[in-house]
């Protein structure tokens, strides 16, 4: 039996994510494996575990400066790094947890789900833009940052 870890941030809202989760953990269920949920930002003042409907639900609580560096760490002390795990990242920007998972959980598989590019929307979907924001290399950009943070977490 394989456990499926969904990381998501915190949202206390209904969007098409909400759907997206419950299907997806719907129908993780339904084939046998272990779904789980890593919820950062969540509204609890520390650290905790909790068991909803089979899931297992691991709530960081949410940090002024949102230090994800401990969280792997953290993880660790609860979760077995195996070649049975897979960790499904849902989120960009993205390198620096991705990576942290990687060095923590190296047996485990991550896989980095893109339901949409941020510059879609940004440049309303205009390719001419987003190469124009790309060659000028401006770090201030918020394309231009979404943009390396994707190469560096494909790579």
């Amino acid at each position: 039996m394989k456990s499926i870890y969904l990381i998501e941030f915190y949202e206390n809202v209904v969007s098409g994510f909400n759907t997206y989760k419950n299907e997806f953990e719907s129908c993780i269920t339904r084939l046998g494996h272990k779904m789980n949920r890593i919820v950062i930002g969540a509204p609890v003042q520390d650290f905790r575990i909790r068991i909803e409907k089979n899931t297992t639900i691991y709530e960081i609580p949410y940090t002024e400066s949102q230090q994800f560096d401990l969280m792997p760490y953290i993880l660790r002390l609860y979760i077995n790094d195996s070649s049975l795990n897979v960790f499904l990242h849902n989120f960009s920007p993205s390198y620096n947890i991705v990576s942290l998972f990687r060095e923590y959980f190296p047996k485990s598989k991550i896989l980095y789900v893109i339901h949409d590019f941020i510059w879609l929307s940004k440049l309303n979907g205009s390719i001419k833009d987003f190469k124009m924001a790309i060659k000028k290399k401006d770090e201030s950009d918020l394309i231009y940052r979404v943009y390396i943070d994707g190469v560096k977490t494909f790579n």
